[in-house]
């Protein structure tokens, strides 16, 4: 799946499988997802669990905890990732995916799951997001004047003119005296 990413994106596939150094958790999995454009989620059957009530065809719980992390970045940290779930045939729909609208797609065999990366991944163009960095050098190049009319000490006219080839937008103004 890395190298499909890299055949049909501008993106870098990552797997974090393929590491093969004694780096930590924090900096193969978590940071990896975290810094992530995408996330290409497959869900095989990793066994399955009997319950008083039924038997139940379980996916790694791994991934189910990944899943569970790129939701709190999108819904909370407001990093949204363009996202492609596959799971396998007969897996139960447990925990966090239950609340979640992911669409997940069905699948029997690999190809099917290639067949299908083949024509999402060329949408994926930009970023959802802007990084930190990039967002950085947005406000850096940001060129705006202000101008404040004095008037009656509860009453003045700031004037903010933008000038950058960008939109602006103020959130909020201080003024000390």
């Amino acid at each position: 799946m890395a190298e499909l990413v890299d055949e049909c994106t501008t993106f870098v596939g990552y797997f974090a499988e393929n590491q093969t150094t004694l780096e930590t958790l924090t900096d193969n999995v978590l940071r990896r997802l975290y810094e992530s454009v995408g996330l290409i989620v497959i869900m095989h059957h990793r066994g399955t669990v009997e319950t008083p009530n039924r038997t139940l065809t379980r996916a790694s719980v791994w991934i189910e905890q990944e899943v569970a992390v790129a939701t709190l970045m999108q819904q909370i940290l407001k990093r949204p990732l363009h996202v492609a779930l596959f799971v396998q045939r007969g897996i139960a729909i447990e925990g966090i995916r239950q609340q979640l609208q992911l669409n997940p797609m069905e699948f029997g065999s690999g190809d099917e799951v290639i067949a299908k990366l083949r024509a999402i991944l060329p949408a994926w163009k930009n970023p959802l997001y802007v990084g930190d960095e990039e967002l950085r050098k947005m406000v850096e190049s940001a060129d705006l004047s202000i101008r404040v009319d004095n008037g009656h000490h509860s009453n003045l006219t700031i004037e903010i003119e933008n000038h950058s080839k960008m939109d602006a937008l103020v959130r909020s103004i201080v003024l000390w005296s």
